[in-house]
């Protein structure tokens, strides 16, 4: 009869480490962890399990700053935001377009571009809000403190960004400077798009910006300041995906989500279908 193996490393793993199968043999109790199974179908799921867990800890990252050193603790969620050193015009109507320039800018720049993060856009189209395409809807969305790429405040949450006002301007550039510029939005200060005056609004029509040249507390212009032509080149903001504060017992956070790949956080190496013939 047929019996296979597969053989597992885990780093920092100091206890048994079971999988919860009550028909699977452990054989070590430490590691490296032996799973035996008679089943080859068993053994190339957790096999499918490992690499699509191995292959999303590459979106694992260093951050910009000490999370813990800012009021956050270990397993707490935020978001990060700056706002492009580059710009564009706002013809298009289209929100994916912004999103990619943004999620463009943030891949290219030297404090971003090791972060592997899913970027957003802060801005309005016609057909979609703000708070609706940063997953940052007061009433649909759990809200969780954002910060500038130095660690900075800006917004306890949801509703504390969308209220008119917030606590640290977003200044900071994908590369780590400050960039003192009018960014286009097409956005109210409670992050809903402004009609014809949203990115994209209306032919020949002007487009509601914000600036980073404010004081701080940083009060409505953050978002909605002056409406400027949509063939202008101005800045966008952009905004991270949740984020996932690293324990004490690894060097790197999560994006969220990611509910498969959190099997293979931690796992390294080596996985090896082995198979061996053995008498019934």
């Amino acid at each position: 009869m047929l019996q296979y193996n597969t053989l597992i490393v885990v780093r920092g793993v100091t206890s048994p480490f079971y999988l919860g199968n009550a028909g699977l043999n452990h054989a070590n109790k430490v590691h490296p962890l032996m799973l035996r199974s008679k089943s080859r179908v068993f053994h190339l799921i957790i096999m499918g399990l490992l690499f699509v867990g191995v292959t999303a800890t590459n979106k694992a990252h260093a951050l910009p700053f000490d999370p813990l050193s800012v009021g956050l603790f270990e397993g707490d969620q935020f978001r990060l935001a700056f706002v492009t050193s580059g710009s564009r015009n706002a013809r298009s109507a289209d929100i994916a377009d912004y999103n990619a320039f943004v999620q463009s800018q943030a891949d290219a720049g030297s404090v971003t571009g090791s972060l592997g993060l899913t970027w957003k856009v802060i801005g309005s189209t016609p057909d979609v809000d703000a708070q609706d395409n940063t997953g940052t809807n007061p009433v649909s969305e759990v809200g969780v403190p954002i910060f500038t790429l130095t660690g900075n405040l800006i917004a306890d949450d949801n509703a504390d960004l969308w209220d008119g006002s917030i606590q640290s301007r977003i200044g900071i550039t994908q590369d780590g400077n400050l960039n003192v510029i009018l960014t286009y939005t097409g956005t109210n200060f409670n992050g809903f798009g402004l009609g014809r005056q949203s990115l994209g609004g209306g032919d020949d029509r002007d487009v509601m910006s914000g600036t980073t040249q404010t004081g701080e507390p940083v009060g409505v212009e953050w978002i909605q300041n002056i409406t400027i032509g949509r063939d202008l080149f101005a800045g966008y903001y952009a905004l991270s995906e949740k984020i996932t504060v690293p324990t004490a017992n690894s060097d790197t956070a999560v994006s969220e989500p990611a509910p498969l790949a959190l099997l293979g956080v931690g796992l390294v190496g080596l996985a090896c279908l082995r198979r061996r013939r053995q008498r019934a």
